[in-house]
């Protein structure tokens, strides 16, 4: 059996637990595999600099949003890896998406002690509340990963680890 992308707004009123529809999401996406999806996911946000990020403006390169909050360690370990592995490609784009309530008053010393050099957005109540076309958000850090058309092709729902970042570049078509 094969699963495309399923949201969970798709569900809602369908199922009786937000739980149960975003774990239903969950193995879905899980099932699918990296399968594109044909839908394009987009967003546009504010940077942590006051300029927007948006998938659009990414096209043509493999996006990589890493969904996060700025007090996780996993999460801090993702960025480190992000940056270390794709921080100087000019193949792969990474943009983290913070979705602190904080995230402005924090966002200027995390970058800097983590270091990283990719774009950071501020997530929008839209995604922090997974009503956006990035997804459920109630576990974090998660990663999605777009085609060059922006088109879905994985959703890692898990800290990414080296296995994560060796299933972006194997995506991305990297070695």
């Amino acid at each position: 059996m094969r699963f495309t992308s399923v949201s969970t707004s798709d569900l809602r009123g369908r199922v009786a637990a937000p739980g149960l529809a975003a774990a239903i999401a969950f193995v879905a996406l899980a099932c699918g595999g990296a399968g594109t999806s044909q839908k394009r996911i987009g967003f546009e946000l504010s940077g942590d600099d006051g300029q927007p990020v948006s998938a659009a403006g990414f096209r043509g390169k493999i996006l990589v949003v890493h969904v996060f909050t700025t007090w996780s360690l996993p999460a801090q370990d993702d960025a480190l890896r992000l940056e270390k592995a794709f921080g100087s490609d000019d193949r792969v784009v990474v943009v983290g998406v913070v979705i602190d309530r904080e995230a402005q008053t924090v966002i200027g010393a995390w970058r800097r002690g983590m270091e990283v050099s990719y774009p950071i957005a501020i997530a929008s109540d839209a995604v922090r509340y997974g009503e956006s076309d990035l997804g459920e958000t109630g576990a974090v850090p998660f990663t999605v990963v777009l085609d060059r058309e922006g088109r879905l092709i994985h959703r890692i729902p898990v800290p990414l680890g080296e296995a994560g970042i060796g299933e972006i570049r194997r995506l991305a078509g990297l070695k």
